[in-house]
């Protein structure tokens, strides 16, 4: 995994990053290795540095070559921020055009065989809880019966709390993520044939009812954007942050790839800051593995918070029914009455709470921290960075995780000019 931060205000970029990455392999699962590198220079005269967390390759590259060759494809002419962000958008989303390493053309259509296997598979585990006879003709009436099941487990939230919304009780919805063009043309190329071959070598000569087969596609091509490329495991991250040419102040862009494919199959999502005089001087990101740095700032571990919101939604809403449920057993009328008020307490309470201590504790935080990074140079900004970072390692080692470790990397950038910090000492 990773641990990351940027600090920046309008007179210097930070970027710091422990050294370890997970990798997974069929035979050995997921372990962790240290003493990689997740910050890249893309042009000293800026400078401009990219930082990459989550997976750490692009389409099978590493990061290391992917960026290289992105600095060899921009040129030693210094651009701006923005023709950065433009030419990364072209080069990634067209790799194979741009890296003489090469990308193997059968990379996107295996691992989309791949997912296309593990959905039929589910499909028909469905088909057999429908009531099914393995090797026996399958029923119309138990094919879309299992299409049913399958539907509401890919498009809706598992178990969802109840959350206070006038819909409460009903399914959730699961977040869709916006497919790119690239997608787009690879399921028309292969999706017919992709389930087709599953159903063949895993139905073994039985037919599949015609008529489930286009609402079959369709829940298939569904799954794509709300069950495949959202998965939380297959993503990297990217900033891109330094100073462009004509540009006073510096800036950066943060990216998102989401799917199997680091990114490729899916339509970025990206958000760019500047810091602001005087409105918004001072830019504080953390990325990754970062609960503890939130923890300092905001006084509590993300998940833990998680966990305090929905145990106490649960308790005041069963608190409520039961309420409410006394109440109609002599006043149905004063009852809805009282249902209609208390619809939104349990969940408006809750955020109320955890918002109101999240607040004080990074408005007492902020009001020390935040002067002071608004006037750093690069020097104190990337002490700073330094001691964040030490709270996510110390966290690691404390508890003998080695998915983040030393060293840690620190690169403080101001315009023309840039060193790099290893665990602290000046390289």
């Amino acid at each position: 995994m990773t641990s990351e931060v940027l600090l920046m205000n309008l007179e210097a970029v930070v970027l710091g990053a422990d050294s370890a990455v997970t990798i997974s392999a069929p035979d050995r699962g997921r372990f962790s290795q240290s003493g990689i590198e997740k910050i890249f220079l893309v042009n000293e005269r800026g400078p401009v540095a990219a930082m990459v967390y989550g997976g750490g390759s692009y389409c099978g590259l590493p990061w290391r070559t992917v960026l290289g060759q992105f600095s060899d494809y921009c040129g030693p002419d210094l651009l701006s921020l923005d023709d950065y962000f433009s030419k990364l958008n072209d080069y990634l989303a067209n790799i194979e055009k741009h890296t003489n390493v090469g990308i193997d053309p059968s990379y996107e259509v295996d691992n989309f065989n791949a997912y296309m296997d593990d959905f039929i598979h589910d499909y028909l585990l469905w088909v057999l809880a429908a009531g099914w006879t393995p090797g026996q003709p399958i029923p119309e009436a138990t094919a879309f019966k299992a299409l049913k099941y399958l539907e509401q487990e890919v498009l809706f939230e598992p178990d969802m709390p109840y959350s206070g919304e006038a819909d409460a009780g009903g399914p959730v919805p699961r977040a869709r993520v916006e497919a790119s063009s690239r997608l787009t043309d690879l399921v028309a190329r292969n999706l017919a044939s992709a389930v087709s071959t599953a159903l063949g070598r895993k139905l073994q000569g039985v037919a599949m009812p015609e008529a489930v087969i286009p609402p079959l596609l369709r829940l298939a091509v569904e799954s794509l954007v709300v069950e495949w490329l959202p998965d939380s495991s297959l993503y990297t991250g990217l900033v891109l942050a330094g100073f462009g040419a004509g540009q006073a102040l510096p800036a950066l862009y943060s990216f998102r790839f989401i799917g199997a494919f680091g990114g490729l199959l899916k339509t970025r999502r990206y958000a760019p800051r500047r810091p602001r005089p005087n409105s918004d001087p001072v830019i504080f990101h953390s990325y990754a593995q970062d609960q503890l740095i939130r923890g300092f700032v905001y006084g509590a571990l993300p998940e833990y918070e998680t966990t305090v919101r929905h145990v106490t939604m649960d308790y005041l809403i069963r608190t409520f029914d039961a309420i409410v449920g006394n109440i109609s057993e002599t006043n149905k009328k004063l009852a809805e009455q009282v249902r209609e008020q208390l619809a939104d307490v349990a969940r408006e309470a809750t955020a109320l709470g955890l918002n109101t201590a999240r607040a004080q504790r990074s408005g007492e935080v902020f009001e020390t921290l935040w002067p002071a990074l608004d006037s750093a140079n690069a020097d104190v900004l990337s002490s700073h960075a330094l001691k964040l970072m030490e709270l996510t390692v110390l966290e690691h080692e404390l508890l003998a995780e080695p998915s983040v470790s030393r060293p840690i990397w620190v690169l403080a950038m101001e315009r023309g000019r840039f060193y790099w910090l290893k665990d602290g000492v000046r390289t």
